[in-house]
């Protein structure tokens, strides 16, 4: 689940990105790209202790 939230967020970023000027990119584009790093960080965190803690989805 917070994988497609990052992809969401991801895709909004690029949106915002892809504008001209540095004015329309500076509040919005930072804020998406910070909030993107705050759910990834949780997100990655669980992926690895339900990979290697508990050997969930390795043969």
């Amino acid at each position: 689940m917070g994988l497609v939230v990052v992809l969401v967020l991801g895709l909004f970023n690029n949106l915002v990105h892809s504008r001209d000027a540095w004015t329309s990119v500076v509040p919005q584009g930072l804020i998406i790209s910070l909030v993107t790093v705050l759910v990834l960080i949780p997100t990655l965190w669980l992926g690895r202790t339900l990979t290697y803690l508990h050997r969930v989805g390795v043969a």
